[in-house]
């Protein structure tokens, strides 16, 4: 009966240890999981800053394309209607027409 406690023991020695490696296992892939986490969460903060950084530059550089070809627009509208285009106050103007419309029923 003692050989068979003696092995019932050494079993429950190896268990027990068993056990700890795999605890000690465990807390060890949760400590790197959680540094795999952080790095990939300050490399995500990374992108997103330069993201936006990407998108203010290209909406500042179109901002800038649209006011010069509006500019370009003006000065092509201006060339084209010189003629007619005044900032000045304009003057009064004045016509009279005469329209008879009993023309030819008579």
């Amino acid at each position: 009966m003692e050989a068979a406690q003696k092995v019932h023991e050494a079993h429950q020695a190896e268990l027990a240890r068993q056990q700890a490696e795999q605890k000690r296992r465990h807390e060890e892939a949760l400590k790197e999981q959680e540094s795999h986490l952080a790095q990939a969460a300050a490399a995500q903060a990374k992108a997103d800053k330069a993201a936006t950084l990407a998108r203010q530059e290209q909406a500042a550089q179109q901002q800038a394309s649209l006011e010069k070809q509006m500019a370009e627009r003006r000065a092509q509208f201006s060339n084209q209607f010189a003629h007619v285009w005044s900032s000045e106050t304009p003057g009064l103007s004045f016509f009279q027409l005469v329209v008879d419309f009993d023309l030819g029923t008579a």
